[in-house]
């Protein structure tokens, strides 16, 4: 008999460059015109002195510079490595579980590529990783990449 692995490894992940980032949403809210479930546009965003803002829907993320998005889906919970400047660590509930980091250009909000975590209607354990790249030494972003900030979203369902 095979034992299950004790490491949590990541079954998926996809990395992004976003131009005028405004948040990460479950854009399937919207999609898939889900009037019941809670509205990822009523999460205020960061208030003064702050970098992320979490409720129901939505990641909301400030960002100084260029911003790259990092997205994991994990089988467990990921070890804490202690990258980052700054770390979050708690829940989020999505309503479809498919994720996209919103643009916003003066009134007119785009979403990037879409990160499908596989599951609708839960709440995910959800870590947060922010921190400034002023070089292109960081391993789980392209190489080409510098004096930008960059955000890891790791998802893993809570023990049950």
């Amino acid at each position: 008999m095979e034992r299950a692995s004790l490491i949590a490894e990541i079954t998926a992940s996809l990395v992004e460059g976003v131009k005028d980032l405004y948040g990460i949403f479950d854009i399937g809210v919207g999609e898939d015109n889900l009037r019941d479930e809670p509205s990822p546009w009523s999460v205020e965003g960061p208030g003064p002195g702050e970098w992320i803002d979490v409720g129901p829907n939505a990641v909301m993320l400030e960002s100084a510079g260029v911003p790259y998005v990092r997205y994991e889906l994990w089988d467990g919970e990921p070890p804490d490595d202690g990258s980052g400047e700054c770390a979050w660590t708690g829940e989020v509930y999505l309503s479809t579980g498919r994720i996209s980091a919103m643009s916003m250009v003066p009134g007119f909000p785009h979403h990037n590529a879409v990160f499908d975590l596989g599951r609708r209607a839960t709440t995910w354990r959800l870590r947060v990783r922010w921190k400034f790249l002023d070089n292109d030494r960081e391993p789980l972003f392209p190489r080409y990449i510098y004096e930008v900030d960059l955000f890891t979203l790791q998802f893993w369902l809570p023990p049950f």
